[in-house]
């Protein structure tokens, strides 16, 4: 258990140290954070200022690149999940370089994820990488080796690591953030077995993940040449009371345009072509909320809206089986 700190002195060291205006959610992560520290100095372990081993990115991309969004999930597992990866274009953003350690927003209302950029995933993307969203970038620095973002990768996704991004965090319920200034300042433990927990999240990454990845790539570059691309298809004008008829709901003029390729779709590839009802089952309602539930013998696990958070990444502690 941590005792209660007393509220000037605790407001003159967050001052000095890291220049934080009081705020007293801070009081006891900070105060755990500390005791931490000191047991294990008294242990024997190392304990260096982050800002020895990585610097913040801080310069931007000045012109609009194409980029890749990386949105990690599972961290603790070393999974980056290759369905989120997308392409699109930024303006201003982060430039990303092989071994930069991302943290992003979980969607569920803190930061706490943290992943290093594999060296194999710009061969696969082809383009400049650079991230979106609410992030920030670590950067090794140069005088490092390259064991420092693994073993800062692994430290960040523990206990001791959701503290320190807990100390670290301002705003509101639901809509923090991480006060990357200040990230520097904080103190980690480097344990003397260091290298070996780096060398066991590389094999993690770049191998294992690195085979998902292709394979997830060469799935996708299968289905695309079968389908071709939607802008080789000759647009149509589509009536909308025809659709009316066929899907039976209401639409939307300036959907018209996407059913026409759609509809050029289903008449070049014919009896290949499936209604998504004759492939999926889609609950709508009645499907309950408490983890209690169990779904009854020969039923699938059910995923509701409260396990998908904003990023679209599907929680698994949150699917009901």
């Amino acid at each position: 258990m941590t005792h209660p700190v007393n509220r000037t002195t605790f407001s003159k060291v967050l001052n000095s140290e890291f220049n934080f205006r009081l705020d007293s959610s801070y009081v006891l992560n900070y105060t755990l954070y500390i005791r931490l520290l000191d047991a294990l100095k008294k242990a024997g372990v190392v304990v260096e200022k982050a800002s020895g081993l990585i610097k913040i990115r801080r310069e931007r991309v000045g012109e609009a690149v194409t980029t890749a969004t990386i949105l990690i999930k599972s961290l603790w597992k070393a999974s980056i999940h290759p369905l989120k990866l997308e392409l699109r274009t930024q303006e201003g953003r982060y430039q990303c370089e092989e071994l930069d350690i991302i943290g992003v927003a979980t969607g569920l209302g803190s930061i706490g994820k943290f992943s290093v950029v594999p060296k194999y995933l710009k061969e696969i993307v082809e383009k400049p990488l650079a991230t979106t969203g609410d992030l920030v970038v670590l950067e090794l620095k140069p005088d490092r080796p390259s064991e420092d973002s693994y073993y800062m990768v692994t430290l960040l996704n523990t206990k001791f690591g959701k503290l320190v991004a807990d100390t670290l965090t301002y705003g509101s319920t639901g809509q923090l953030h991480l006060d990357v200034k200040h990230l520097e300042r904080v103190y980690i433990p480097v344990i003397d077995s260091y290298k070996s927990v780096a060398d066991n999240m590389k094999i993690a990454v770049e191998e294992y993940e690195s085979r998902a990845w292709r394979a997830y790539f060469n799935a996708m570059k299968i289905v695309e040449e079968y389908l071709g691309k939607p802008e080789e298809l000759v647009f149509s004008v589509v009536r909308a009371r025809d659709i009316e008829k066929t899907i039976r709901f209401r639409i939307d003029p300036s959907r018209l345009l996407i059913l026409g390729v759609v509809s050029k779709l289903i008449s070049k590839y014919g009896g290949r072509v499936h209604k998504a009802s004759d492939l999926l089952e889609v609950h709508t309602t009645g499907v309950p909320r408490e983890k209690r539930y169990k779904v009854k013998e020969g039923q699938h696990p059910l995923i509701t809206i409260d396990s998908i958070d904003e990023s679209g990444i599907i929680d698994d502690e949150k699917i009901y089986y």
